[in-house]
Parts: C-alpha cells; sequence; structure tokens
C-alpha cells in the first residue's frame, strides 16, 4: 500500500503498488447512504467521490466498491432475497 486517505465517514480512498510500477492501483470503498437518507448527504457523497476520482491520474486503475445494503419501503430486505424479489 503507498497512501490512504479517509475522504469521508463515508468514503476511503487507498493506493496499491502495481506490477510492473508504471501504475498503480486506486480502490475507493463506499458506504452509500439508504433511501430513508437526506438527498444532500446523497448529494455530498457523489461529489466527494468526485473528487477522490479527478484526482486518480488517468493511466491508474480506479476500482469503485460500494456497500450493497439496501433497504426498499419499510423493511430490509432479508439475506437470502434477491435484489429483484417484490416483499410481501
Amino acid at each position: 500500500m503507498l497512501e490512504y486517505q479517509t475522504v469521508s465517514d463515508r468514503i476511503l480512498a487507498i493506493e496499491v503498488n502495481a506490477k510492473p510500477r508504471k501504475f498503480s492501483i486506486h480502490v475507493a470503498p463506499i458506504y452509500a447512504p439508504t433511501a430513508v437518507s437526506t438527498e444532500e448527504s446523497l448529494e455530498q457523497l457523489y461529489k466527494d467521490l468526485d473528487m477522490v476520482v479527478k484526482t486518480i491520474p488517468k493511466r491508474n486503475i480506479k476500482v469503485i466498491m460500494r456497500d450493497l445494503n439496501a433497504k426498499r419501503g419499510n423493511k430490509r430486505r432479508t439475506h437470502g432475497q434477491r435484489w429483484w424479489e417484490k416483499e410481501d
């Protein structure tokens, strides 16, 4: 690992060596707000993410990972339920 930066409480930027050493891999794990969050918190997340992506050199590889926990309606999805299935 070359460097890491805590961008916000929802985004971490990590730079990792790649071989041959002509480029680096940048990983940004993201914990996105749920559907019940405010529009402002979602907008801030995308502004922060945009800032992170713009600082990565074009020759480097970008990997953006996000938390896939989701809420639909008033219930959380169960572990076995697929995203395309409707809740009862």
